[in-house]
């Protein structure tokens, strides 16, 4: 007969597995056993999260504050679902009371640093990233967060010492070469981010943003059909990607392929159909292929969505002309 921390290790299998709903079935049956089993209500959280479900992990957190409201990594894991809701100021609150009850709670210091980022408070993120940095040095993601901040700081050398820092402790930190590739990019030292990106994909041949990355380094360096390559790939990887469609139809574009352009853009505003930008370029294929009233209905539709885009007005312009 299974005992409760014999179900517990069930869960967490199925969970290494990523069979979150079954996993979530086993936390369920050892709560039903024994309503105070905290590490249950945890791992039914973290399962509930894992599959989006936030409102049901916060609810299965819950759980641990009716047993132990002075537990600080309760607060820290609340203050997490809140960051994927986007609901950053009741993140803060949640990573505030962690810290309260665990002044040296690194990894609540690097979170809150996020929250206060994604707000746009930069001089509290830097705070809480150094911090994190005191009580924890051998943390690389605190280091590529940093760098993060450097770069929308425009300090891309800077932002390179922080992702050279992380890369220190973790050579394979994906993040890290994407956000060195960035930084590099921001220098202008678009050979080094070309290298970067493609150590990204080495890493992990599936990930489409460094393909898009890579594609537009190309792009900069009229490198037009490697750059239609990356951007094939990246499409490949995420099919419901608008950006890609909308970044391999400006290299037709530039190649005087009106028509592949056309197809792209029309793929992209069906997947994000209010994307000025993408109405501009595609008004601007229609035309160069004589669609002239369907390039007006474009450049009108762009201006109808962003009315002090001057493309819009400039390329309406020149069509009446």
């Amino acid at each position: 007969m299974f005992d409760e921390s014999d179900l517990l290790h069930q869960g967490m299998e199925l969970m290494k597995r990523k069979e979150y709903e079954a996993a979530v079935e086993v936390f369920d049956k050892i709560l039903g056993l024994n309503p105070r089993f905290i590490e249950a209500y945890y791992c039914r959280g973290n399962a509930l999260e894992a599959v989006g479900k936030y409102d049901l992990a916060l609810d299965s957190y819950a759980g641990v504050f009716k047993i132990n409201p002075k537990e600080p990594a309760v607060y820290f894991n609340c203050g997490c679902v809140y960051r994927k809701k986007n609901e950053s100021e009741k993140a803060i609150t949640q990573y505030d009371k962690a810290i309260e009850l665990d002044p040296h709670y690194a990894k609540a210091f690097y979170n809150r640093g996020l929250a206060y980022f994604s707000t746009g408070n930069i001089n509290k993120a830097f705070h809480d990233y150094m911090t994190a940095i005191g009580f924890d040095p051998k943390d690389p993601d605190v280091y590529v967060a940093l760098g993060l901040l450097f770069i929308v700081k425009n300090e891309p050398d800077k932002a390179i010492q922080q992702y050279d820092k992380a890369l220190g402790i973790d050579p394979n930190h994906l993040k890290a070469h994407g956000n060195r590739g960035n930084a590099l990019e921001q220098k202008g030292n678009l050979d080094a981010a070309i290298e970067e990106y493609t150590r990204v994909i080495e890493l992990n041949a599936k990930d489409y943003k460094a393909f898009m990355n890579r594609g537009y380094v190309h792009f900069q360096q009229r490198k037009l059909e490697p750059a239609i390559a990356d951007y094939t790939q990246a499409i490949e990887l995420n099919p419901k990607y608008a950006r890609g469609y909308t970044c391999r139809g400006s290299v037709y574009t530039e190649l005087k392929n009106a028509r592949k352009a056309l197809e792209d853009y029309e793929e992209a505003i069906r997947l994000a159909p209010k994307e000025a930008e993408t109405y501009v370029s595609r008004g601007q294929s229609k035309n160069a292929l004589g669609d002239r009233i369907g390039a007006i209905e474009d450049f009108k539709e762009a201006i109808k969505l962003a009315p002090d885009n001057a493309m819009a007005w400039f390329n309406l312009g020149s069509v009446y002309g």
